[in-house]
């Protein structure tokens, strides 16, 4: 890997600084000089392990902010129910599921495979910063005055949504999930993973859903809006 700009001149001050002690203590008759050449060579020592990629010292750097991120959702994708049809449109960001009036109402759980891909121009050792999270839950009533109910489950006495991404493939990146939404510091240049989004949801929203309607649950992953829907047939 190479080095942060600000650790190889700090390896070539210690290897200078080294050799100009060991110098030094060579010339002088202190009794001193002794302890003078031991940090001389410690400097120098250090300076030039570091310097040959020997010792790694962290460079302190974050990953770079949010870039580039291609996503796509996959046919993979499905429910825990019976789909009478299942669409993703040709942009790859929006998918429907039509399912009959008793599997709508039914419904229990979504599952979403994306594929990922970082975009981002750079070293295969450039890091990005990623992130995904559910930005929006419909909602189905009884009638016009009726309470509202979000279709999707919460959990966490009601804190957070009940939804889980997990990364599906061996090796970086990995994901850290913070209430609805999941993170990644080690996504590098040109790294690919299909993220798993798992939603579950609640049948006694979904049994209000009319003939014809549908609901929508959008997330926000890489910086790009991803539609799903539910429509129940007519």
């Amino acid at each position: 890997m190479a080095l942060a700009p600000e650790v190889l001149i700090g390896s070539i001050l210690a290897i200078l600084f080294g050799a100009v002690l060991i110098g030094l203590s060579a010339l002088s008759k202190l009794p001193a000089r002794k302890g003078c050449a031991l940090i001389g060579a410690i400097l120098l020592l250090s300076g030039g392990l570091i310097a040959l990629g020997v010792v790694e010292i962290p460079s302190g750097e974050v990953p770079k902010a949010q870039g580039l991120y291609a996503v796509q959702i996959l046919s993979s994708s499905d429910t825990d129910r019976t789909e009478t049809g299942e669409f993703i449109d040709t942009s790859g960001h929006s998918i429907t599921f039509t399912m009959n009036d008793a599997n709508a109402d039914g419904l229990g759980d979504i599952n979403l495979d994306v594929r990922v891909s970082n975009q981002n121009i750079g070293s295969v050792d450039d890091l990005w910063a990623f992130s995904a999270e559910l930005t929006f839950v419909d909602f189905t009533q009884v009638a016009a005055s009726g309470a509202k109910q979000p279709v999707a489950n919460m959990t966490n006495l009601g804190t957070n949504w009940d939804i889980s991404f997990t990364g599906t493939e061996a090796g970086a990146p990995t994901f850290q999930q913070e209430g609805s939404a999941v993170y990644s510091r080690d996504f590098a240049t040109g790294m690919s993973d299909v993220l798993n989004i798992d939603f579950a949801m609640r049948p006694e929203a979904m049994d209000d859903l009319a003939a014809g309607g549908r609901v929508r649950l959008t997330l926000l992953v890489g910086g790009l809006v991803l539609d799903c829907y539910v429509t129940e047939g007519v």
